[in-house]
């Protein structure tokens, strides 16, 4: 939705500095709120209750669906004079919905209820369908508030300050799980009122972001359809609109029981679970500035494709590790996954947000962030109900058994390698060669250990060459 302001218009640059840090903190806060309803105990916390691999597909996936509602969240975005009320009502609303999940077993009618565990996914359903009905109206909301010249600087900023908090607070989790002599339902219970806290302050936050007036666009005269098909018509965009689809799909296939195999599989302890999982922010934190100013150099494209093309490490080695080997190589494989990731949010939320027309920019990002998210929660229920068909088959296979979730993650490999011929299908004409990128990201920290083994493969398949054409010549 256009604004009456740009972003450093009549409003002045102390204005948008606090703004820009208010965004900031604000993340971080979420990201406390994320972690805490999303650590290894409320997958012990749910386990505990009698879910099923059905069950765990359902809370993966049913969230992602409501992604959809994001298409009606930008219609009401489009129409809105102020998106300030609506954004403060509707996601302290959803966040909220983690109270009678927590309480609710300590009722006794329902809590020995066979019906508990549908109540309390509904619950979580509703939750999820509030908060995705203002994620348009939030990104159209800072993307006019982000100077468009430092997008994606600024996002990479936002996004390592984020992991950052969520590193530290993986730690004071596990720290927490490991001392504490509680029932793991006591234990969701406390985190859940500490991430409530902070999540609830982070939305009452967004009253002192500075909120541009929306103009009247056209397209709030436009049919509703020709407003939903308009990003498929972009020629730029639609390809990226395909690409995420699919992408969400692939990722969504084996990511939704990473968690779920490590505790149940490999029998961990919950707090060393979430000790493992603490690595997962590290190289966010470390790589988001760089991949951010890199992005506003070099474009979105070539990092999408780079961050694309090595995704499918993270699902190789849940295929491939043991028992024995979980505890030091899913850490070590987290921390290079999650610089992947960094390539990930911040190119595409910076390719999203540079892309779509500012008349219709909550349309264009609910055609990624809704219509992926589709395609993302049917990934999660087709996937856990593959895990429920073949639960009690087992595979002899180079000489070991391979259980049910080592074949999923292993058609999550190949779901992924398809993504990298949709990525490279992107159009973004201005942005530089990817593997231009790539050479410049193997001589910057902390992209030199991830980046070392093809670096030397290069640089020795290059002497080869030259030492294979003297003997020729």
């Amino acid at each position: 939705m256009a604004s009456t302001h740009d972003s450093e218009g009549e409003w002045g640059p102390g204005s948008l500095r606090r703004s820009l840090r208010l965004i900031t903190l604000t993340a971080c806060l979420s990201m406390i709120y994320s972690t805490a309803v999303t650590s290894p105990a409320t997958t012990q916390y749910f386990q505990d209750l009698g879910a099923s691999e059905f069950h765990f597909s359902l809370l993966a996936g049913i969230p992602l669906i409501m992604l959809s509602l994001q298409f009606l969240g930008a219609m009401l975005t489009n129409r809105l004079s102020r998106r300030r009320p609506v954004f403060l009502v509707l996601n302290i609303l959803g966040r909220l919905m983690y109270i009678p999940v927590a309480f609710l077993p300590l009722w006794g009618p329902l809590g020995e209820s066979r019906f508990l565990l549908p109540v309390m996914i509904g619950l979580l359903a509703v939750g999820s369908a509030c908060t995705n009905l203002i994620v348009p109206m939030w990104l159209a909301w800072v993307g006019d508030v982000i100077p468009r010249r430092r997008l994606s600087t600024f996002w990479g900023q936002r996004h390592a300050w984020m992991h950052a908090t969520w590193t530290a607070c993986y730690v004071l989790i596990t720290v927490f799980l490991y001392v504490a002599d509680l029932p793991v339902q006591w234990i969701f219970r406390i985190l859940i009122t500490i991430g409530l806290l902070a999540g609830v302050l982070d939305v009452v936050l967004y009253l002192w972001v500075r909120e541009p007036v929306p103009v009247k666009a056209p397209v709030q005269r436009a049919p509703v359809w020709s407003q939903l098909l308009e990003p498929l018509r972009h020629k730029e965009f639609r390809s990226f609109v395909v690409y995420s689809c699919w992408w969400q799909m692939a990722v969504s296939w084996a990511a939704a029981f990473m968690q779920v195999y490590v505790i149940r599989v490999f029998a961990l302890p919950t707090w060393q679970v979430s000790m493992i999982w603490c690595s997962a922010g590290l190289g966010a934190m470390l790589a988001s500035r760089t991949v951010g100013r890199l992005a506003d150099r070099h474009g979105n494209r070539p990092l999408l494709v780079i961050s694309v093309s090595m995704k499918s490490m993270i699902a190789i080695v849940f295929l491939l590790m043991t028992r024995e080997s979980v505890v030091w190589v899913l850490p070590i494989a987290f921390l290079l996954d999650s610089i992947l990731n960094a390539g990930l949010v911040v190119a595409g939320n910076g390719y999203m947000l540079r892309h779509a027309p500012l008349h219709n920019r909550a349309m264009f990002v609910a055609a990624i962030t809704g219509l992926s998210g589709i395609f993302g929660g049917l990934g999660a229920l087709a996937s856990g109900a593959f895990l429920e068909t073949i639960a009690d088959v087992r595979w002899h296979l180079l000489g070991r058994e391979w259980n049910h979730y080592q074949v999923m993650f292993a058609m999550g490999v190949l779901l992924r390698w398809s993504c990298i011929l949709l990525v490279r299908r992107i159009k973004e004409p201005t942005s530089s060669n990817s593997f231009e990128v790539l050479h410049e990201l193997g001589n910057i920290w902390p992209f030199q250990v991830f980046l070392f083994p093809l670096e030397f493969g290069r640089r020795f398949l290059r002497k080869w060459d030259e030492s294979h054409r003297e003997l020729h010549e």
